[in-house]
């Protein structure tokens, strides 16, 4: 099964650099890798729909609500990394901290959650976020701009082809328009393409 050290390693030896047997070891690699890791994941999670992250709850309303603005506070999930969208397309809220501020007196809603064992993230996520990890690893190793630039590159290469491939997983999701839409259709309701490149 694959770890979080495999794919520090596969960052290392894109960047010629020898691999490390853990990320606690003492040397400047598994420093470099297991300081930056944790948000270099969350980053190339937030940055697309990936199917193996989409999650969707229904959120408990939070006994104390917020002082002013809105009637209910709810709780974002433990590991929420950004909101996709309710279930109501009319529904106005805001997100302040760690909670959806909003006068519904329910809030189901879907959303991009953090993944942490990497055998859950498919190939491709995986390939991204190991060059996202050469790239923001490369001054500290190696002092080269240019190295740095190619990794770069190819981070941006790989999520590319990465969420090509994730779009292709899973039908186009129609969700309703709204009341804007449909007062702009008559009388036959709007649904809205949502693709998993959309949000």
């Amino acid at each position: 099964m694959a770890s979080e050290t495999d794919l520090v390693n596969t960052a290392l030896i894109r960047l010629g650099q020898p691999a490390i047997t853990a990320l606690t070891d003492d040397n400047a690699r598994a420093r470099a890798a297991s300081a930056i890791y944790p948000s270099v994941r969350d980053e190339v999670l937030s940055m697309h729909r990936w199917n193996e992250a989409v999650a969707r709850v229904a959120l408990a309303v939070n006994a104390t609500a917020p002082s002013w603005g809105f009637a209910n506070a709810y709780d974002l999930p433990a590991d929420f990394i950004r909101f996709a969208h309710s279930e109501d397309m009319d529904t106005d809220y805001r997100i302040e901290g760690n909670q959806i501020l909003t006068d519904r007196s329910d809030m189901n809603i879907i959303y991009i959650r953090r993944i942490t064992d990497i055998n859950l993230m498919s190939p491709g996520l995986q390939d991204a976020i190991s060059k996202r990890l050469s790239a923001e690893i490369a001054i500290p190793l190696t002092g080269s701009d240019a190295k740095q630039d190619r990794m770069w590159r190819l981070f941006v290469l790989a999520m590319t082809d990465a969420q090509f491939a994730d779009s292709q997983q899973a039908p186009i999701e129609q969700i309703a328009g709204g009341t804007w839409l449909n007062s702009r259709s008559g009388s036959t309701p709007v649904y809205r393409s949502i693709s998993s490149t959309a949000i």
